[in-house]
Formats: structure tokens, sequence, C-alpha cells
């Protein structure tokens, strides 16, 4: 597992990479057989895990990652989370949970407040928590993460949502998401871009008119690390190249500080190559990035 924070030196986090859905044991909670718990582990998006009802006791997973690992971020991906959902995650060296070495406690699954309520209307779902709209979420393949600063070695993880009105009358999610961090020295270059793609075909009649087969926006982010350190460059940047390759999950988060645009920005992806690790300067070193989103 491997995991990118770039950051001015300081825990003020932009682009990030995460890596990894959990390869342990799942369990907890009550989920159909028919879309079970363990779909959180398939590489396929749409293989969701759906909740018999959206009781407290049946919306619990339990995470058993095999061994002790370092995590520094615990996602869920491709959630149906209500905006008026919370979202507790809890890790402990005993599977019992019993005194918890980490506790979140009860945390928003979309920042409030990030909405002024005068641009809202009062018959708005949001109205009084000035959260994301259902609307605006909708769009996007929007994660709820949550980062670990303190970075704990544990084994043992628990994810509990309480979204008991959820308008559905279930708790979905696709992938659950955990792996550790890394903060660069220095920040990405200016000149970083994030862009939608549309992989819609498009074809013509002789008269002109256009059809369209309609397909898949994603998204897509690019960035240049200039400033890297011979350490970072070699055992964080080829050491991730090499566990996850073009294919291998990430998680990127331009900047955990933007909480109105995080739903906007943050997205599962993957690499979409791998460029070299370049001598810019005596001790220092560079590496460019394009990452596009998965489904």
């Amino acid at each position: 597992m491997c995991c990118w924070n770039s950051s001015s030196g300081v825990k003020t986090a932009h682009p990030s990479l995460r890596s990894a859905p959990p390869a342990g044991a799942v369990s907890s909670g009550i989920w159909l057989s028919t879309l079970p718990l363990s779909n959180i582990k398939d590489r396929r998006l749409s293989r969701l895990a759906r909740s018999t009802n959206a009781t407290l006791a049946n919306t619990i997973i339990n995470l058993d990652l095999g061994s002790a690992k370092t995590v520094g971020a615990v996602a869920l991906i491709t959630h149906n989370l209500s905006a008026s959902a919370l979202v507790r995650v809890r890790g402990d060296d005993a599977a019992d949970f019993a005194t918890p070495l980490y506790d979140s406690g009860w945390l928003n699954a979309w920042p409030s407040g990030v909405i002024p309520q005068a641009l809202l209307e009062w018959e708005d779902d949001n109205f009084w928590l000035g959260t994301v709209s259902s609307e605006a979420i909708a769009g996007y393949q929007s994660p709820y993460i949550n980062l670990i600063n303190s970075r704990p070695v544990l084994r043992y993880w628990r994810i509990e949502i309480n979204d008991t009105s959820n308008p559905s009358g279930y708790v979905q999610v696709g992938r659950v998401f955990i792996g550790d961090t890394w903060t660069t020295t220095h920040n990405p270059s200016y000149g970083a871009g994030l862009g939608t793609e549309d992989s819609t075909g498009i074809e013509s009649s002789m008269g002109g008119e256009e059809y369209f087969d309609i397909s898949k926006r994603y998204r897509v982010h690019r960035f240049s690390l200039n400033a890297l350190t011979p350490t970072e460059a070699y055992t964080r940047v080829i050491d991730m190249q090499k566990l996850a390759g073009v294919s291998g999950e990430l998680l990127i988060i331009p900047d955990a500080n933007d909480v109105y645009n995080g739903f906007r920005r943050n997205f599962l992806c993957r690499m979409r190559s791998l460029s070299p690790v370049v001598d810019t300067a005596y001790g220092i070193k560079s590496v460019d990035f394009e990452v596009k989103e998965i489904f």
C-alpha cells in the first residue's frame, strides 16, 4: 500500500495518491446475499455491497488487513451516503475494538457549512445543513475520505455508518480503500491541471447530422513534482510505480483543505503512464504524473 501527500513542509495536504482496497478479510453488518460485503474488494466498482436496511447495526464494516500496516487514509468509494450521513472509523490491534487505538469520532460524510445559506432555497434538501446538494453529488464519483495524520500501524479497522434516514432505505459501497500516506517536502509545480475527458463516440451522416454513442466522462489530473529529494524519488516514486504500475488503483486529493470542492477534485484513479525520475539539479529530482479516473 502506498500514498502520496504533497505539502510545503507542513500538514497542508495537496495532491495525494493512495492505493489498494483491503486484501484481508471483511465482515460484520448485514448485507444482501446478491450484493455481499465481499464486493468491496472487487476491482469493478459496479460490484456494490448493499446493506439489507439502513440501521446502524447493519451498516458496519470490519476490516482485517492480515497483519499490522501503516494506515494514513480510509475511504469509501462509490457510496450512496445521504447529505446527513455520519461516518466513524476506528483502528485497533485487537479484533474486538474494546479499547481502540484510533477513533475518528462521528464525522459528516458530506462537509457541513460549505455552501452559504444565502445561496440555498428554503425547499432545498440541504438548507439547514449547508451541505453539497444531492443533485451536485450525483454527477461525481465522490469518495468519503478520512485522513489519519498519526498514521497508526494497526491490523484491525472498523467503519460505522449512521445514515438511518437514507432515502434509499439502505447503504451501499463500491469499495473500501485503505492505505499509507506520503507527504513530500515541496508542493507540485505550478501548471498542474484538472480536466474532464469524454469517451463518447461521434459519427456523422452524409447530411452532416451527428450521432453519439454516449459513454463515460472521466476526470484527468496532470502535475509535476520538480523538487524531490533523492530519497523521495527512489523510495517513494519508484516504489509506487513498481507497486501500482498503470493498473494499480490510487486515490488523488489535490487539496485536502479545499472542503467546498473536494467532491469535485478527489477521485479514484490509476497512472496513465510511468514517467522516469529525472535529475533536475544536484540533489534534486523531478517526475511527471498523469492520472485517470477509474469507474
